[in-house]
């Protein structure tokens, strides 16, 4: 489909920005912001469209007409130009990239990502790791205890029990961390006294606390609240 007489707006939503911060946070990824200048100068417009600008008055060039071989600001097929360049170069140098539609209802809108994701994940060498059965059995231990936000201390008391040598607790602990099947926070001093046992509880308490009410509705503010005095 034509995009020039098409408006085209490639941002992020404040929900999803928000929603994607707490992941970041909760599981301990790297950020990065940046800022393109001139980004919608940089595409080409593609060979089969075919856009001309004509030379404001006062400006002597030797022809009254030009065409355009970059976008420019202002031009409505600029923003999806510069989507497309973007999504490009990243693969290029071995990203993936999955556009997905917010406005679509379809719960498959995302399948391709999460088959991607599932994929990479399978390389990773520490999913193929032989680990010692007494790390299961801790590992058993802690998915049943409540609150999520398990104490340390109670944590190495479970790896005495099911007799795993103290040296490897914290190689326990960090692989498991690795996995996301636990979250094991060693770069703040007061998180490192916890071990969240179920991560998607601290997204989802997370999200409650910091969502919209304006693009959320969501009754159960005061219930998420009440779990972070556990801290």
């Amino acid at each position: 489909m034509s995009t020039i007489y098409n408006s085209y707006s490639p941002t992020l939503s404040h929900g999803i920005l928000k929603m994607v911060t707490v992941i970041a946070l909760a599981l301990g990824f790297l950020g990065v912001d940046l800022d393109v200048q001139l980004a919608f100068l940089l595409p080409p417009v593609p060979s089969d469209e075919f856009i001309y600008i004509e030379m404001p008055k006062g400006v002597e060039c030797g022809s009254r007409f030009y065409r355009l071989r970059h976008p420019l600001y202002g031009l409505s097929s600029a923003p999806v130009r510069f989507y497309e360049f973007m999504a490009a170069l990243l693969m290029q140098y071995g990203h993936m990239f999955f556009p997905l539609d917010n406005q679509s209802s379809s719960t498959s809108r995302a399948q391709g990502l999460r088959d991607a994701l599932e994929s990479t994940f399978r390389k990773e060498k520490y999913i193929t790791s032989q680990i010692s059965s007494r790390w299961i059995r801790v590992l058993s231990e802690l998915e049943r205890l409540e609150p999520y936000a398990t104490k340390i201390s109670q944590v190495y008391s479970l790896c005495k029990d099911h007799g795993v040598p103290e040296e490897e607790w914290e190689q326990m602990l960090e692989f498991f961390h690795r996995l996301r099947v636990i979250l094991y926070l060693t770069n703040n001093e007061t998180l490192s006294e916890r071990v969240i046992t179920d991560p998607k509880w601290l997204i989802s308490n997370l999200a409650k606390v910091i969502r919209d009410p304006a693009l959320h509705a969501n009754n159960e503010e005061e219930k998420a609240k009440d779990h972070f005095p556990k801290f």
